[in-house]
């Protein structure tokens, strides 16, 4: 063989050994292998690239430590622990049963408690105990009468379900229980076992009355929250701000009829098929600062109170429950339809206790002593 011909084998050789050591040494090279479509990296830089491109126009983002959170859409890249049997509706991490979301950081409330209630999978987060400001503020140009004065009320500690009782949830209330809705029993078709929301079951369940809620409520050892535990849930302590993000109205950080679905769609997964309720938690912008999702808009949210037009001129310093009595309870929040007035944290809708319409919810609350119960019996 000539000279030139041997070194040109030997160096094609050397060549072949270098690149089989290089790349076939399982979690050794560290050369610049291309990453592949599916790393977390570029999932979360394509979806923060979307959202500047898209949502970033609704308003600031926050949370920047959490880019896939605060954007406001689930990526639908990352595992949601996901149960390989998606049939049992008890299995603590089915997706349709039990919305799990990551939690950021919050520098206002660094000792955030959480709980997990084992009957329907909910994740609550503890509300301190201490003082806030109830009703409407002297920003707010849309306050109403019944909303008025803004006054100082004092809370004990409790927990309350960071999503609205979803469509799942009810379902498997209702398989465990043989409970009737009263939309039922007057003939209508339950909303929770509906083909139309196939693939929306993690959404709230709507069409429920009062007394509805109250039956899930006691199922799963807790109660609806009072007015005042329902506004400090979405508004915090440090001021009297009208939405739970401020004080400016912002038509895309909440799901009503006015959401931007056209600004929405150029980002994947958008929220929901228009005029629909959404998933809970899709719209991270309107997360309270006690990371409630879903205060505002999407569904209306029975609480415990019964409604009087001026009872806050008289209502008590400390743990205020409403009226004794009364015709109609109250609902907070806004819904699908409501006129834009109607989406802040001070507005009070009534209704009687057996009504029932396509955006009445629910969320529930756990006593601090429920769960220290709870906790100490497992």
């Amino acid at each position: 063989m000539q000279p030139g011909a041997r070194k040109f084998v030997i160096s094609l050789i050397l060549s072949l050994f270098l690149v089989i050591s290089g790349f076939g040494c399982s979690g050794k090279h560290t050369g610049n292998k291309s990453a592949p479509t599916n790393s977390p990296s570029i999932v979360k830089a394509s979806v923060k690239a979307g959202v500047k491109a898209g949502v970033k126009a609704g308003g600031t983002l926050k949370n920047s430590s959490a880019d896939i959170k605060s954007s406001g859409i689930k990526d639908e890249k990352q595992p949601i622990d996901n149960n390989s049997n998606s049939n049992n509706l008890d299995a603590p991490a089915n997706p349709d049963n039990d919305i799990r979301m990551p939690f950021s950081s919050n520098p206002d409330f660094e000792n955030f408690s959480y709980h997990h209630n084992d009957i329907d999978h909910a994740s609550l987060v503890m509300i301190p105990a201490g003082k806030f400001k109830m009703g409407a503020s002297r920003d707010d140009k849309n306050s109403k009468s019944d909303e008025l004065p803004l006054h100082e009320v004092y809370l004990d500690s409790y927990y309350i379900t960071i999503y609205e009782v979803s469509n799942s949830q009810f379902k498997n209330f209702v398989k465990k229980t043989g409970y009737f809705t009263t939309a039922e029993r007057q003939g209508a078709k339950p909303i929770w076992n509906n083909n139309s929301i196939h693939g929306r079951m993690g959404g709230p369940v709507t069409y429920l009355s009062y007394e509805d809620a109250l039956a899930f409520c006691k199922w799963v050892n807790g109660r609806l929250p009072t007015e005042a535990e329902w506004e400090k849930a979405a508004r915090g302590i440090k001021d009297a701000r009208i939405y739970p993000w401020g004080n400016k109205f912002q038509k895309n950080y909440f799901n009503s009829e006015m959401l931007d679905y056209s600004l929405w769609k150029r980002v994947k997964p958008w929220p929901c098929s228009h005029m629909t309720l959404c998933e809970s938690g899709r719209l991270a912008e309107s997360q309270s600062p006690y990371m409630v999702e879903d205060m505002i808009g999407n569904a209306w949210e029975w609480v415990a109170d019964w409604y009087e037009s001026d009872y806050y001129k008289g209502s008590p310093y400390k743990n205020p429950k409403g009226p004794e009595k009364g015709k109609e309870r109250i609902l907070k929040g806004g819904g699908m339809s409501s006129n834009p007035i109607h989406y802040r944290i001070s507005e009070r809708k009534r209704d009687v206790p057996r009504s029932f319409a396509r955006d009445y919810s629910f969320r529930y609350v756990l006593d601090v002593e429920t769960v220290e119960k709870t906790k100490k019996d497992k």
